[in-house]
């Protein structure tokens, strides 16, 4: 059965080109292409005019939201948690780190909803139902193949139930006005898909409102692209900072995000490759990279600041293997704040809290916020 469209928003100013927060439809339940219809998809000519126009398919243009069953309306200060889950393979580890930690907020990279590599589990879903709480879900990529090289020998043949993959706002507290924002229509994934990977979509966030005290403030969560360099994560961050002005000019915001702050360019490089080049790099230029990042110097620019609210160098990537050591890990993961007092910033191992089993190649990171 068809499910009811919640609500109808007024779309902001900006186009799908340029990004900008597009308040569209909501629904309860996304409908995913069917399985034939996207092997049909896999098998086409990977041309950009193709890629273009299967990019105004609505289930990239809609989030899937659903209210707290018993929403908090408001709080004097909220912790917040971004975490890139990597697909969100380990739900029971996930969800025993999640109780151990307790956030208000939480803001997720990287989740999978009807992927084989994830047990065909609607990630998000599932962690809202745990934490008692709603959530907003946006698509980032309708995934063409199981992934990865690693996922595909994991799964064999098995076929994805759903192929979606995206980035998502979990809470207790009543999230309103809910609002995608699509950076580009990079088709990097689509024409020159890395490990075998070909996909529909490109990098975005998921906005919404809350309140914080007698405020509205904004949260978001982003992942900018990996398979890119410095300058192409500047100019997507001043597409979100833009389409995030649009949606609540002069609001309080907390943004987190995967982004992508390796200091260079990943693309075209194979995971070996990427490793020799970390090694090359100075150890404190991956864990300070702000000076090698233009897209803070953007962020300046739009009021946003990032000291109080991040640990201070650090990396955020983790290996895959807990207690494997590397000198060669990436601080990738970041708080931005405008109009906020943010507190306590922490780096939260990701990894179960009793066998110490690693959950993803991303720790968490969390802060309290606060209105100043």
């Amino acid at each position: 059965m068809m499910p009811s469209l919640l609500s109808t928003y007024p779309t902001y100013d900006g186009t799908l080109e340029r990004g900008g927060a597009r308040d569209g439809l909501t629904t309860e339940a996304m409908i995913p292409p069917t399985i034939a219809t996207r092997q049909a998809w896999f098998a086409e000519a990977s041309t950009a005019q193709r890629h273009d126009g299967l990019l105004d398919l609505p289930i990239l243009n809609q989030l899937e939201v659903r209210p707290a069953p018993r929403p908090l309306v408001t709080a004097s200060a909220v912790r917040v948690v971004f975490w890139n889950a990597e697909r969100c393979r380990h739900m029971k580890g996930t969800l025993d780190r999640l109780s151990s930690e307790r956030p208000d907020v939480l803001l997720l990279a990287e989740m999978d909803v009807g992927m084989a590599r994830s047990h065909q589990r609607h990630t998000v879903r599932d962690v809202a139902v745990d934490r008692d709480a709603g959530y907003v879900f946006g698509v980032e990529f309708i995934e063409l193949t199981p992934g990865n090289d690693r996922d595909r020998a994991a799964v064999g043949g098995t076929t994805n139930a759903a192929g979606l993959h995206g980035n998502a706002i979990v809470s207790p507290f009543r999230l309103t006005r809910p609002a995608l924002i699509r950076f580009d229509r990079s088709r990097r994934w689509w024409r020159r898909p890395s490990s075998g990977q070909k996909r529909i979509g490109g990098r975005m966030a998921v906005a919404a409102t809350l309140a914080l005290g007698r405020r509205a403030i904004t949260v978001a969560a982003v992942h900018l692209e990996s398979h890119s360099d410095a300058a192409h994560r500047a100019e997507q961050m001043d597409i979100l900072l833009d389409a995030i002005e649009a949606y609540a000019p002069d609001a309080p915001v907390l943004i987190g995000g995967d982004l992508n702050t390796t200091t260079f360019s990943r693309d075209g490089l194979d995971r070996e490759a990427v490793e020799r080049r970390k090694r090359e790099l100075p150890a404190d230029r991956l864990s300070k990279p702000v000076p090698y990042e233009p897209l803070f110097e953007v962020a300046r620019r739009h009021g946003f600041e990032w000291s109080s609210c991040n640990v201070p160098g650090g990396a955020t990537q983790r290996p895959l293997v807990s207690g494997q050591s590397s000198t060669a890990l990436c601080k990738l993961d970041w708080f931005l704040t405008r109009g906020l007092a943010a507190t306590d910033p922490q780096i939260v191992p990701a990894t179960h809290p009793v066998s110490g089993a690693a959950l993803s190649d991303h720790e968490m990171i969390a802060v309290t916020v606060s209105l100043p």
